[in-house]
């Protein structure tokens, strides 16, 4: 574990455990009722105030206050035994005020995001990414663009309609997917999208096709069990060539999104810095 787990480890069980369980100044006849001890640490009936229901039977909140014991006494012993064991050079009040800066910071950054940061990515942004940065995207496996389209077998005009759009499914695109809004149980028919083979055997797991099936065919047509499968292969990718746009458009508007917020609290933050230097809140006393 390396030193900074180390203080991390030290910050929590220590700064954290301390103040949940809060060394309370309130004197000791004002706590209540004595529920347990564990070195200098003491728990007292006032520590459960609102935790218990009023409305809740004896019973249940027996079992509530013993949970909860049992618990707080579990993690005592763990503050006793980091107490006994903390490093001698271990500045627990700087790690403290540390953190809450940190939490501080962070915090006044989101709200400066949220209110500042234009979040919007046009498609021609994107596009102009991609152009520049697309080999920056290899495909980690193949990719198919591809109609798919289940039929019962039963499917009206089925072989006089449907069979005869399908000869040219991309100059009948309309007509086709009319049909299989009307008789189609599963359907993909989306020209953007890309499919990994894969994940079309598991679509069709039915017919026990492999990758290959669709990898090496352009076109089948397959009946099991009342059903008919037809496959069309609009375009195909193989693995290491650059990802298509549609296929990684997320990753690249995070990306964009990403550089944006860096770019604005660097911005704001220089900003805050000269307000501070003509305020004349900033005094630097070395040469």
């Amino acid at each position: 574990m390396n030193k900074r787990c180390k203080t991390n480890k030290w910050v929590f069980l220590l700064a954290l455990l301390a103040g949940l369980w809060g060394c309370r100044q309130t004197p000791e006849e004002d706590k209540g009722k004595l529920l347990a001890r564990v070195g200098d640490h003491a728990l007292y009936m006032s520590d459960l105030e609102g935790m218990i229901p009023t409305q809740m039977s004896w019973e249940d909140s027996s079992l509530i206050i013993n949970s909860f014991v049992e618990h707080w006494v579990r993690d005592m012993v763990v503050l006793q035994e980091a107490e006994r064991n903390r490093p001698r050079d271990l500045d627990i009040d700087k790690l403290v005020e540390d953190y809450r800066a940190s939490l501080l910071r962070d915090n006044f950054e989101r709200m400066l995001i949220a209110s500042e940061l234009d979040t919007v990515v046009t498609r021609k942004q994107l596009e102009d990414y991609y152009r520049n940065k697309k080999e920056n995207y290899p495909l980690k496996t193949d990719l198919l663009r591809a109609y798919l389209i289940v039929l019962p077998g039963d499917a009206p005009n089925r072989k006089e309609e449907f069979e005869k759009l399908w000869k040219q499914p991309e100059a009948n695109y309309d007509a086709i997917l009319a049909y299989c809004e009307d008789y189609s149980p599963s359907y993909l028919l989306k020209d953007s999208s890309w499919y990994a083979p894969a994940d079309l055997v598991k679509s069709w797991g039915t017919l026990s096709l492999s990758a290959n099936d669709f990898l090496s065919q352009a076109r089948f047509h397959k009946e099991r069990g009342g059903m008919h499968y037809y496959f069309y292969r609009l375009e195909k990718l193989k693995k290491g060539e650059p990802a298509p746009l549609n296929y990684v458009k997320d990753q690249i508007r995070e990306l964009i999104l990403h550089r944006r917020k860096t770019a604005l609290l660097r911005k704001l933050e220089e900003e805050m810095y000269e307000k501070a230097l003509r305020d004349k809140e900033v005094k630097i006393f070395i040469e």
